[in-house]
């Protein structure tokens, strides 16, 4: 009779573990990333002309409340 209980605890515990199990899989098959594509260059000058162009803009939180 004790027995019954134990068996259906130890698949109980089987039951929720093999899902992650089956996540943990993949190795060389699963996802994998393309290294090949070359990295983009950043443009220093486009970069610190775009950073001119923007306006200085004063921050009024209380503005709408006035």
């Amino acid at each position: 009779m004790k027995s019954l209980p134990i068996a259906l605890i130890m698949m109980a515990a089987l039951a929720t573990a093999m899902p992650a199990a089956a996540q943990m899989k993949g190795g060389k098959k699963g996802h994998s990333q393309d290294t090949t594509q070359p990295k983009k260059k950043v443009d220093e000058k486009g970069y610190k002309s775009a950073l001119d162009r923007i306006p200085d803009q004063k921050f009024d939180p209380w503005s709408k409340v006035r």
